[in-house]
């Protein structure tokens, strides 16, 4: 009788155990997959947020540094330990006792690496104009024509020889927006089309007239950081820290200089004391944002491989 005893408190310590398995597995499963999402959304805000930052830099006349998420690697375990006992007793009539124990450990451990971008991908990425292919891939992606235009294009020359800046002080910043915000209306109802015509000219379709630009200047997303540094609110007691010269007041970005993190931050930095920081329903600034991260993972050298995300479970 005392050794089926055992024998029922071992089969019993071995189910255990098989079914602490089955739930570290399960455990495990749910883990990736909530793992998955967050580490996800802290890359994408890290880059939002390390954008930002840099623009403040500028606006300070500071330097910009970016790093590049080169790799992002999450080990899991699971642990399961267990012990046994039994005991009988030596007076008549005494039963057989037992007793088991089971300890159940879940771990994780992400790991990301980052690299410095600098040299040559520094240079392509950062400061080479942007090409009229990527103007054209962002079009029939979905972006409005008149946003790439602002945030984009430096100047373009119509024919008849008309030259256009996109500058707030240049003479010829009200008919710039005029020209593409007319383009806007066709891209509403699906008319307009934009194609490279030849290294110097790109065609403009609205449906009814070809509009051809010629000897057009794009800008690098280190020009296009500069001119949105310019519409960074500036704390009283730094102005002297600022080069005022007069910029490019556009109105693509909104951001805030406050001394405590705002509640209805999208995203938010700490740079000399002050939280800068984009508004969540500035939905114009969020889609600035938006197309500058964009545009500078187009721009990126392919350098070396995607981060990969490793996932080993055991």
């Amino acid at each position: 009788m005392n050794l089926n005893k055992k024998f029922l408190a071992s089969i019993r310590l071995v189910s255990l155990a098989g079914l602490a398995c089955v739930s570290g597995c399960a455990v495990a499963n749910k883990a990736i997959k909530a793992d998955f999402a967050d580490y996800n959304s802290i890359i994408q805000y890290t880059q939002t947020q390390q954008m930002l930052l840099n623009i403040v830099r500028m606006h300070f006349c500071e330097t910009p540094m970016f790093l590049q998420a080169g790799g992002l690697t999450a080990s899991y375990e699971s642990t399961v330990s267990g012990n046994a006992g039994g005991s009988n007793g030596q007076q008549a009539g005494m039963n057989f006792t037992y007793a088991f124990g089971m300890n159940y450990q879940f771990s994780t451990r992400p790991v990301i690496t980052y690299t410095p971008v600098d040299g040559a991908a520094y240079v392509q990425q950062y400061m080479s104009e942007v090409s009229p292919e990527t103007l054209v891939i962002l079009f029939r992606s979905g972006w409005e024509i008149d946003k790439l235009s602002s945030v984009l294009i430096e100047k373009i020359t119509l024919e008849g020889g008309e030259v256009l800046v996109n500058h707030s002080n240049a003479p010829s910043y009200a008919k710039f927006k005029e020209f593409f915000n007319g383009l806007r209306e066709a891209q509403k109802t699906r008319m307009l089309s934009l194609t490279i015509a030849s290294k110097d000219t790109l065609v403009m379709n609205d449906g009814k007239k070809n509009f051809t630009i010629s000897n057009y200047q794009m800008r690098s997303i280190m020009m296009i950081m500069y001119n949105l540094s310019e519409n960074t609110d500036t704390p009283i007691e730094q102005k002297t820290f600022v080069d005022d010269v007069g910029g490019d007041t556009n109105t693509e970005i909104k951001i805030r200089a406050t001394k405590t993190r705002l509640e209805d931050s999208m995203v938010s930095v700490e740079f000399a004391g002050y939280q800068y920081s984009i508004a969540t329903n500035d939905i114009n600034s969020k889609n600035t944002m938006a197309l500058l991260l964009q545009l500078s993972r187009i721009q990126s050298l392919p350098a070396g491989p995607s981060p990969v995300l490793t996932i080993p479970v055991r």
